[in-house]
């Protein structure tokens, strides 16, 4: 694949606001209340109240710490202030104009399938180093974008419901050898894939890095803020 070529073409991965102005989002968010709404203040105090770690912010210092760049009217952090075991999301705090740089990422900080581990088919390998980068936990060189992934909430993809959940899915779109919509085999990732071509087992930390580099990888590359 070009973009990953002997990978001394490219240092730095930059992404553009390509697609016109994106009109900012406000930090603040209202709640319903029995008497009326109420505002919640900005992120970073919402979350120091709950005493919780924002995965999102320490994401973003990490990157600039390394020597990236993420333009400061992006916010990740929980999609609702009031609960922040709510999937992380980003958002804008000011109108973005074409062509504004929104991140510039060192190539140093992707995750791929380059860490010392026998090359493998597909995203096997992406898959297997994220584990072990997992399973490190705060030990990780990658440590806050790991805690970041780790903190997202499983089962956002159809492989990872239960076989209840499953089988609506195949109510709704046929069963996969006589599907009528797409995606093709998208609740049998884990059995085809992961553990076929992967040759992985059932340990639930890995099957959940497959499937986060399936969800998430720019094809076999992990990009930070991507």
């Amino acid at each position: 694949m070009e973009h990953r070529s002997g990978h001394g073409l490219w240092l730095m991965l930059s992404i553009l606001a390509s697609f016109g102005n994106i009109s900012a989002v406000s930090s603040f968010v209202s709640v319903e209340q029995a008497d009326g709404k109420i505002e919640l203040p900005p992120a970073d105090e919402a979350l120091q109240k709950n005493t919780v770690v924002n995965h999102g912010k320490s994401l973003v210092d990490w990157v600039q710490s390394k020597g990236g760049f993420v333009n400061p009217k992006l916010e990740i952090r929980p999609s609702d202030l009031s609960d922040p075991q709510t999937s992380y999301e980003m958002f804008t705090n000011e109108d973005i104009k074409e062509d504004e740089l929104l991140f510039d990422i060192p190539r140093e900080l992707l995750i791929t399938d380059e860490l010392e581990v026998q090359e493998s088919d597909w995203i096997c390998a992406t898959a297997e180093n994220l584990a072990r980068e997992m399973k490190l936990g705060n030990g990780s060189r990658y440590a806050p974008y790991v805690n970041y992934l780790d903190a997202t909430k499983p089962g956002q993809l159809p492989s990872h419901w239960s076989d209840s959940g499953k089988q609506l899915l195949y109510d709704v779109i046929g069963q996969p050898d006589e599907q009528i919509l797409p995606p093709v085999d998208s609740a049998g990732w884990l059995d085809t894939e992961w553990k076929e071509e992967c040759d992985g087992g059932d340990d639930e930390l890995e099957q959940r890095a497959f499937l986060l580099v399936l969800q998430r990888g720019w094809d076999e590359i992990l990009i930070p803020i991507y």
